[in-house]
């Protein structure tokens, strides 16, 4: 069963993450910055601890983003509600593409085709 929050321990201070409430989260070297509706908590660790959600999803190297707060994406990027970008890798583009079509599908939405 996949986890509905993340404990976060920095500079003394823990703090309770809500999966739900996080938009997305980012790595640059070994600081992980876990974006939310209302807050950035920071952190020291690896991306791959973060990995083990269903709505979240690794895109690129340095973000995961949660799906559920995802307004479209493309072969580059991917547009959050908050009107934030975060980086899609070309590699995993595919993937992405099949499971966030699987959220939907587990979320009662459909996907139109293109024109």
């Amino acid at each position: 069963m996949p986890r509905e929050s993340i404990i976060v321990k920095y500079a003394g201070v823990t703090t309770n993450v809500k999966i739900a409430d996080v938009l997305y989260i980012e790595s640059n070297n070994k600081k992980v910055i876990i974006h939310t509706r209302t807050a950035d908590v920071a952190c020291y660790g690896k991306l791959a601890i973060f990995e083990d959600n269903n709505s979240l999803f690794r895109c690129h190297r340095c973000y995961i983003v949660n799906m559920r707060h995802v307004v479209r994406f493309s072969a580059n990027t991917i547009d959050l509600i908050n009107g934030q970008t975060a980086l899609m890798s070309r590699r995993r583009y595919a993937e992405f593409a099949k499971a966030y079509e699987r959220y939907l599908a587990g979320q009662h939405c459909t996907m139109d085709n293109e024109e």
